[in-house]
């Protein structure tokens, strides 16, 4: 799958989940037979967890663009590298969110299989990491890593 077509996957998703979610939330009301305010207000939490759900997808497509066109403007056509990149991609855009990140997790996110990854390592110990934009972290790892 290309990447504007994930990242248009994840769009499509995230607005079925959000009419999905109002249609029910609207059924619920009228069948637990509860108040209007009540059901705005579950309606508000789950649309809230909805939009972080959306954001952390929008969060790292970005990244996932901005490290694709390092990757063509650098001229890299080393396949493992270019992988790692991606990985350091998803590290850094994990550390700029303050949330954990697994194997599992970078493998969703980078639309690939568990071997890929597979004796990836050096992830680097950056102070101010995530201070910095992903471009200047990426050209750091290529200059002074590789």
């Amino acid at each position: 799958m290309s990447p504007e077509m994930f990242g248009f996957v994840l769009f499509g998703l995230t607005l079925v989940c959000v009419i999905a979610v109002h249609k029910r939330l609207t059924a619920r009301a009228k069948a637990a037979n509860i108040t209007e305010h009540e059901a705005s207000t579950q309606e508000e939490t789950e649309m809230s967890n909805l939009q972080e759900v959306a954001e952390r997808a929008e969060d790292y497509h970005d990244a996932y663009l901005k490290v694709r066109d390092f990757v063509l403007e650098n001229e890299i056509q080393d396949e493992k590298l270019t992988i790692y990149f991606l990985l350091m991609g998803v590290v850094w855009t994990a550390t700029k969110r303050n949330e954990p990140i697994t194997n599992e997790d970078a493998v969703i996110w980078l639309n690939l299989n568990e071997g890929d990854i597979t004796g990836l390592t050096g992830v680097p110990n950056l102070p101010g990491m995530n201070e910095i934009p992903l471009e200047e972290f990426l050209d750091y790892l290529n200059k002074n890593h590789f």
